[in-house]
This record gives structure tokens, C-alpha cells and sequence, in this order.
């Protein structure tokens, strides 16, 4: 019996060691950055959708919304030295509108970890923004601070509507959840039950206002590496004592792989007094288990 305990706390910490070597010599890689959007329309009734990315983006993915209402056409290329992206063709087996009140659904994914919106608007029939239409939006980004340990996610205003001037944007109701792996494009949404029951309210993303060209930060532990962090909030633009100044409501899924990138990465005796630790850490989680196994009648 002690034979067996001694092997498999050999097998645990072998595994343990070769997957921090792993994610040490492969931090460099690159992953997606997937965005999803429930979008619900303020009015007045629109056929489709635009939104502008801040400078050149790669998109490498796209979802184009739930099949009970769905776009037909997907395109996306440079407007100047930004990049848009259009949603045409909307159908939904009623009017083939969205209407007032009506919550669609679009997503996309970039090669990189940044996806600012410059601009989101309603289109008309003929693809042209709908008069005063702006859905004043903001987008998840985050860095590392690897001497600290944190991961620092941040929301940067970047708004510039092709009508109307910026406005300050009122983020809320931010949740989190960290998985072991990156939830598909498509399966990123409300409808999703499974991940609605494991995201949790985030401390500090109660309610927050963050006004043109400004950024707000949320300081968080760093996630063990490769984790999914998944991050839902709601998003809505300035009111008055009127009516609405955005044309929609929109609840955000942003999704990326937690993993520093090289140039902040812990030096190698950093990097291996980290490591050490974690093992130390596993070592004697592994004794007080073997112990209370061998207290137990």
C-alpha cells in the first residue's frame, strides 16, 4: 500500500513539473481573442449591423447570431486605417427585421489579444447607417503584471461615432469564470446554461463609468496559465431624462487563454522559485492527503 502512494505522488509531481516546463517554452504562442455580443435594439427598427475595429485587425472568426434570428452574409475589410465588419441579410422567420425591443447576437474572433470598437451602428435596407444610430460600446483588453502576480483587465473608451460626439459609457454587472479550456465562438452566449452557472460576479465590476479616451482597470490574482477566462458585463451608453443616447443594450462575452506573453515573463530563477513553490505547495497537499488516508480506519 505505501508502495503505491509512493508511485502515484511520483506520477503527480512528474506530470506537475513537465506541464510548468511546457507552459514555460510555450508562452510565446499566440491565441484568439473571441468576442460575443447580445445586442438589444433601442430603436428604431433596423435590417443590419456595422462595427468598426480601432486599427488593422486580422479576424479569424465570426458568429453570426442565435437560429432564431441570424445573419446570411458576413464581411469584413479596412476603412481607412481602422476595420470594419458587416452583418447582412437578417432573418428571424417573422419580419426579417430587428425590431424595437429585439435582442440579436454577433461575435468575432481576432489574431491578436486587442479588439477596440470605434464605431457600432444600425443599418437600413439599402446598408446605410440609420440616422443618428451609434451603440455605444466598449470592449474588454487586458495586460500582465507578472511581478505582482496580476492580471489587470481594463476597459479603454475608444468610441469615436461617425455621428453625435463621445459620450461616456456606463459598464456593469461584470462576471468571470476561469476554465480549462476556451468555450467555442458559438457556444459563448447566454444560451449557453452551463457557463452562466459557473461565471461569478467579479469584485469591483459592481458599476463603473468610463468616459472618452480614458481606461478603467480591475486588478485580479493571475490565473494559472492556459486558463480560459471568460468575462460577461453589460454595456450601455449615457442616458438622459428622456430617452436612451445608445441605439442598444448590449451584454458582452469576451473570451482569452491566460498567458503572459515572454517579454514580461519571470526571469528563470523567478520562473523556477515559482515553480518551486507550486511543487512545494502540491508535496504537501499530497502528504496531509497520504496522512489522513492512513488515519482513516
Amino acid at each position: 500500500m505505501k508502495r503505491l502512494d509512493y508511485t502515484t505522488r511520483c506520477s503527480v509531481m512528474v506530470r506537475t513539473l513537465s506541464t510548468c516546463l511546457f507552459l514555460l517554452f510555450t508562452a510565446h504562442v499566440v491565441l484568439g481573442y473571441d468576442v460575443n455580443k447580445d445586442l438589444r435594439n433601442l430603436g428604431p427598427p433596423a435590417h443590419d449591423l456595422t462595427v468598426i475595429l480601432s486599427g488593422a485587425e486580422t479576424v479569424i472568426n465570426h458568429y453570426d447570431g442565435y437560429p432564431s434570428g441570424r445573419f446570411q452574409s458576413f464581411a469584413t475589410g479596412p476603412v481607412g486605417s481602422n476595420t470594419a465588419m458587416r452583418w447582412d441579410n437578417f432573418r428571424d422567420n417573422d419580419n426579417n427585421i430587428i425590431d424595437t425591443g429585439q435582442t440579436i447576437h454577433v461575435g468575432w474572433s481576432t489574431a491578436d489579444h486587442s479588439s477596440h470598437i470605434k464605431d457600432m451602428y444600425w443599418t437600413d435596407s439599402t446598408g446605410q447607417r440609420i440616422r443618428g444610430s451609434v451603440v455605444f460600446n466598449i470592449t474588454t483588453g487586458w495586460r500582465y503584471e507578472v511581478a505582482r502576480e496580476a492580471l489587470i483587465l481594463s476597459w479603454r473608451h475608444e468610441l469615436v461615432p461617425g455621428e453625435g460626439d463621445p459620450r461616456p459609457i456606463l459598464v456593469s454587472n461584470v462576471h468571470m469564470a476561469l476554465l480549462p479550456g476556451p468555450v467555442p465562438i458559438e457556444e459563448l452566449n447566454a444560451e449557453n446554461r452551463m457557463l452562466e452557472e459557473w461565471l461569478q460576479p467579479l469584485p469591483g465590476g459592481e458599476s463603473f463609468i468610463v468616459a472618452p479616451g480614458e481606461l478603467h482597470e480591475l486588478w485580479l490574482p493571475m490565473p494559472p496559465p492556459n486558463t480560459a477566462v471568460v468575462l460577461r458585463y453589460v454595456v450601455e451608453g449615457p442616458q438622459n431624462d428622456f430617452a436612451p443616447q445608445s441605439s442598444a443594450v448590449s451584454v458582452d462575452y469576451v473570451q482569452f487563454i491566460a498567458r503572459p506573453p515572454v517579454s514580461q515573463a519571470l526571469s528563470p530563477c523567478k520562473t523556477f522559485r515559482a515553480t518551486l513553490r507550486r511543487f512545494q505547495c502540491l508535496c504537501s497537499c499530497v502528504r496531509k492527503a497520504a496522512s489522513t488516508k492512513r488515519k482513516s480506519p
